[in-house]
């Protein structure tokens, strides 16, 4: 059958890329036909349902008739987020689901986010299934995601995936701090190497890590030097102060 994808034109790129994530994770056998402005025109043999849990397809047609119309606002809606208070500045939920599609988590993958604050992002993974390990180095911030994921894995630590088993983890999937006001720029650069190296080895070999990041961080060196494979980037604008780079990585 042929599928017709409407996806957003404000992360044109990363929507494609979603798509190929999804269907890699449904194990789908599929033909791209045509990629034309928003339209994404692929044939299936049957429609994977991973596809319902996409937040950049807007509309999915089935022989040119309409099957799914999509809300992206209602990702916003969810209680857990309506709850956290705005201190806590958790990463929007359009883009952590989108993080979790793009590291091709499943259903039963353990996903760690080295950096979890309240627990934003690991609430989309498990929201599709996954199993989750959050740390932080906020007993706060690690308090308010124990209550919102009861079944969370939560470790208190200033030093990044230090207690991770090497080749453990399924998908890695993180939003790291970057306040410039709080952190200098030689302990950002840092922060990023060291991540990037013990991300390479506690993540299982062809697995995904994704992240965000703002454009002036400048980490893909790191990433790169220590071993893993860029997958893709797309920018996010959130205002003029801050664009954001979103990264996915295969660990070769």
């Amino acid at each position: 059958m042929k599928l017709k994808l409407i996806l957003a034109k404000d992360l044109l790129d990363l929507a494609i890329h979603e798509v190929y994530a999804l269907l890699e994770v449904s194990n789908t056998d599929y033909d791209v036909i045509e990629i034309r402005n928003n339209e994404m025109i692929i044939k299936v043999n049957s429609i994977p349902k991973e596809l319902c849990r996409a937040c950049l397809v807007k509309e999915i047609y089935i022989n040119d008739k309409l099957f799914m119309k999509f809300n992206r606002g209602i990702l916003m809606k969810s209680k857990f987020r309506n709850d956290i208070s705005p201190h806590y500045a958790p990463l929007e939920a359009l883009i952590s689901r989108l993080l979790i599609n793009l590291a091709r988590v499943r259903e039963g993958s353990l996903v760690l986010d080295p950096f979890s604050g309240v627990g934003g992002i690991l609430m989309e993974a498990k929201m599709v299934g996954a199993e989750v390990v959050g740390i932080d180095l906020s007993l706060d911030c690690l308090k308010v995601l124990r209550k919102n994921i009861p079944s969370s894995d939560i470790v208190l630590s200033d030093t990044v995936m230090i207690c991770i088993k090497d080749n453990s983890i399924d998908a890695i999937v993180t939003d790291p701090p970057y306040g410039r006001l709080s952190i200098t720029e030689q302990r950002l650069e840092k922060l990023y190497e060291n991540f990037s190296e013990i991300a390479y080895k506690v993540l299982k070999k062809n697995h995904y890590l994704a992240i965000s990041q703002p454009c002036y961080v400048h980490s893909i060196d790191y990433f790169l030097s220590a071993g893993f494979e860029l997958v893709c980037i797309g920018l996010q604008r959130k205002h003029g102060a801050l664009t954001r780079a979103i990264m996915v990585f295969r660990k070769t």
